[in-house]
């Protein structure tokens, strides 16, 4: 269970960012800690928005398109202070190349209260159903870098994109938010039935690479097509994390507080692996 939560909570940071990107110089480097502003781009992001829905997608055998999706997402990158002060989110883009696969890479800077809130993940194969089977909902709040920064590479893998995406993490030396998880109950269309679990995360010198990619997933009971999953397979993942103030409840009440839990010095095996299907 620990291992999940550790996967989720930081994998769920990688939604940070959408840019769109033209083509610029590739460099070589896997980071852009050295870069001095000579190469790429330089964003400043200050950006309040909803969106209705979001999605990766891969080909499965040049047969059928598998879509990891996100589904009414808001997201606000500087959440206690629109109208106050001018806070945004800072980052340098960049084209890179470490010898084998290309993709971006970015620098970020000044995160200071970035919330992002997702209603539901579906996994669909062929055409999105409201009547796809969920994940779920999250929502990470209060991100705060603390005064540090964060890089993140995005690489392609294989010549067609069927094989998924390499992203490569290094988050700032402690990066704190508050994270919620909602396991949507059976009826959509009240939100009685929900169940929530909560946390304040704080996670220091975190590192990773990992492949992620859309699969085919195991045959629902009832069902005559297999309900598609999510792969994450851990190439390298270390650092440390601290769950506080844990709470479990429906959507409207939280009860109590399960404690806490710090896990220190952790390092995930090449071999380790996660894929989550929805049910």
């Amino acid at each position: 269970m620990r291992t999940l939560l550790e996967v989720v909570i930081i994998n769920s940071l990688l939604i940070l960012v959408s840019v769109k990107a033209v083509a610029l110089e590739s460099i070589a480097e896997n980071t852009l800690r050295d870069v001095t502003g000579q190469e790429g781009i330089r964003a400043e992001l200050n950006y309040k928005a909803t969106i209705g829905r979001a999605y990766f997608e891969t080909t499965d055998n040049d047969l059928n398109d598998n879509s990891f999706n996100l589904n009414n997402i808001s997201v606000d990158t500087d959440g206690s202070n629109h109208g106050v002060d001018d806070r945004p989110i800072k980052m340098d883009v960049d084209v890179i190349n470490n010898g084998f696969v290309s993709g971006l890479g970015i620098h970020i800077t000044e995160v200071n209260d970035l919330d992002i809130v997702v209603e539901s993940v579906t996994v669909a194969s062929g055409a999105v159903s409201e009547t796809d089977a969920s994940y779920g909902g999250f929502s990470l709040t209060n991100i705060n870098d603390n005064g540090g920064f964060a890089d993140v590479n995005i690489l392609a893998k294989g010549a067609d994109g069927a094989e998924g995406l390499r992203i490569n993490i290094n988050l700032a030396e402690k990066l704190s938010l508050n994270w919620a998880y909602t396991d949507n109950g059976p009826d959509s269309s009240v939100t009685t039935d929900d169940y929530s679990l909560s946390a304040n995360v704080i996670l220091s010198n975190v590192t990773g690479e990992n492949n992620i990619d859309v699969v085919g997933g195991e045959v629902d009971e009832g069902s005559l097509n297999p309900v598609g999953g999510l792969r994450l397979n851990i190439v390298s993942l270390s650092g440390d994390i601290t769950l506080d103030k844990i709470q479990a409840g429906d959507t409207s009440t939280l009860q109590g507080s399960m404690g806490r839990i710090e896990i220190n010095n952790y390092q995930l095996s090449p071999e380790s692996y996660l894929t989550v299907q929805g049910i």
